[in-house]
């Protein structure tokens, strides 16, 4: 990344701005904050219509000062400004950024809730090599969770520790996401539902259905539930 932004490949893409953030995104999150603050120098702030120039700014305040509560509130919320087509990826990388800063500070529940909106953008945009990295990412954190007996996300919707079947090699080798749609459905939540309650698109929960269908060797949601509850 370095040899990137120093030879300025990109420039006239406007992947000039991502390769300066990501390269000092990579010294700010290894305690490196003169390295980081001389490389956002650098950054100048690109056309508003620029596509991810919503979130330059938050991006780079965060950079300087990862840990600071404000500045990652600030980040996240910049986000929703991220709503066009061509901005989809660069929505999917600051969530995922983020996600696994929270998991680094301990913060289970904020970090697979930005990791779950990631998945749904890579997804989404069909980026099949990144969504499989943020899935052991989210994996990583979800293990994490049960050896200390905390909740992964946090919220409603998980397979009680009855109904899992974790002894199962199948149902052991469902993903954190995998669990939490199948555990859902089992509910007996409509796809439009699942998406709503787990915060991400119809077209995410209908993936990692699919996903959870084939390792579980069902066809269908009356196979899934019976498989679930036995």
């Amino acid at each position: 990344m370095g040899r990137l932004v120093g030879s300025a490949v990109g420039a006239n893409s406007g992947l000039v701005f991502e390769h300066r953030c990501e390269l000092a995104t990579y010294h700010a999150l290894r305690g490196d904050a003169a390295a980081a603050q001389a490389v956002v120098a650098a950054i100048e702030d690109p056309p508003l219509d620029w596509p991810g120039a919503p979130a330059l700014p938050a991006w780079r305040a965060w950079i300087v000062d990862p840990r600071n509560p404000a500045t990652m509130a600030w980040l996240e919320r910049s986000l929703v400004g991220l709503n066009r087509p061509v901005e989809r990826l660069s929505r999917a990388r600051l969530a995922w950024l983020l996600g696994g800063w929270h998991a680094h500070c301990g913060r289970r529940a904020d970090a697979i809730r930005l990791l779950e909106l990631a998945s749904s953008e890579y997804a989404a945009t069909g980026a099949a090599g990144l969504l499989a990295r943020v899935a052991v990412d989210l994996a990583s954190v979800a293990e994490r969770a049960v050896a200390t007996g905390a909740p992964p996300g946090g919220r409603s919707g998980q397979v009680p520790a009855s109904a899992t079947g974790s002894s199962a090699p199948a149902e052991a080798a469902l993903t954190a996401t995998e669990r939490r749609v199948a555990a859902a459905v089992a509910e007996g939540l409509s796809n439009q539902e699942v998406a709503a309650r787990l915060s991400v698109s119809i077209k995410t929960v209908e993936f990692h259905l699919r996903n959870a269908y084939r390792k579980l060797g069902v066809r269908k949601r009356t196979e899934l539930v019976r498989h679930l509850l036995r």
